[in-house]
């Protein structure tokens, strides 16, 4: 994914890297892990039609909020979340 990241994700560098059915996992650093999980999740939302996010650390609504707060279309967005059952309140 570096390389679509690094190539702007344009549609047509995407579509040469997944064709349709295709499965994506990214571990992203926990110093950029925001900037780089805003653009990614952006850049896909623009050329997949359909996008199953499954979040481990970061529960819906907070999701939610950073992607309104970027402008990041969710419309084509399903979230699966795996953390909020277990995350407690300090």
């Amino acid at each position: 994914m570096m390389g679509a990241q690094n190539r702007g994700c344009e549609k047509n560098g995407m579509n040469s890297l997944f064709g349709e059915n295709q499965i994506l996992v990214l571990i992203l650093p926990d110093y950029t892990y925001t900037e780089s999980l805003t653009s990614v999740v952006s850049d896909l939302s623009k050329f997949a039609s359909k996008i199953c996010y499954v979040s481990l650390n970061r529960p819906y609504t907070s999701l939610l909020t950073l992607f309104k707060k970027q402008n990041v279309v969710i419309d084509n967005i399903h979230f699966i979340d795996a953390i909020t059952a277990t995350a407690t309140t300090p």
